[in-house]
């Protein structure tokens, strides 16, 4: 008959496992990231665009068909003030966008820091 009061069985020898926020918030050291950058297949990634295509594809990208879809909504709701609401969401994604240029300056390997 089993004894259903008894605690389970642990192995003492066994490491405990890292808690989920543990396994969410790990980081790879930059030096290993680096490291890494240089094995597999290709090495590095060929630099083809230039600087007009990237900033045309960036303007394409932000503008796009959104910004209509936006302004329809934010008129009746800041009125004559909606230049300056689009000029403040205009700062908070260019500073955005500088910290994505320091993240890609300082892990500059392919992939940055999703590899």
């Amino acid at each position: 008959m089993i004894d259903q009061g008894a605690p389970p069985h642990h192995d003492a020898s066994a490491a405990p496992s890292p808690g989920f926020a543990a396994r969410l918030m790990r980081r790879k050291p930059v030096e290993r990231l680096v490291a890494e950058g240089g094995q597999g297949e290709g090495g590095s990634l060929r630099r083809s665009l230039g600087l007009w295509q990237l900033t045309m594809i960036s303007i394409g990208a932000t503008l796009g068909t959104g910004i209509f879809v936006v302004l329809g909504e934010a008129v009746p709701k800041a009125g004559p003030a909606v230049t300056l609401s689009f000029v403040i969401a205009g700062l908070t994604a260019l500073f955005s966008a500088l910290s994505y240029a320091e993240l890609a300056g300082t892990i500059p390997v392919s992939g940055s820091s999703y590899s």
